[in-house]
C-alpha cells in the first residue's frame, strides 16, 4: 500500500506547536534553562513557561506553572539563582 500524501498544515496545527527559545547555560555548564511557548486558541494568546534540563542530556523539568507568561531566564554569576521576567502582575516584572 503506498503512503498517503502529506496533509497540508492547517491553522489548528499551528496552535498545537510549541516554540522553544531563550536557552541559557548555567555558569558551571551543568544546566540549560529555556522557555517553551505555546498558543492558546480559547484565549487567543501565547503562554510561556521556564524549563530546566541537564546540559549533558536527560529529562527536562518544568519550573514555572503560572497562567501568565515567563521568559528571558538569566543565571546569577554563581549559578545558584535563576532570574526571569514574568507577566504575573499587571506589568511585566523581574522575578
Amino acid at each position: 500500500m503506498p503512503p498517503s500524501p502529506p496533509k497540508p498544515l492547517s491553522s489548528e496545527d499551528l496552535f498545537r506547536l510549541a516554540f522553544v527559545g531563550s536557552p541559557r547555560l548555567s555558569p558551571d555548564g551543568a544546566w540549560v534553562a529555556y522557555t517553551v511557548k505555546h498558543a492558546e486558541l480559547e484565549g487567543n494568546r501565547y503562554r510561556s513557561n521556564l524549563y530546566l534540563v541537564p546540559a549533558a542530556g536527560g529529562a527536562s523539568r518544568r519550573l514555572t506553572f503560572a497562567e501568565a507568561g515567563e521568559g528571558l531566564p538569566r543565571w546569577s554569576p554563581d549559578g545558584k539563582t535563576l532570574a526571569f521576567v514574568s507577566d504575573r502582575e499587571e506589568k511585566r516584572q523581574q522575578v
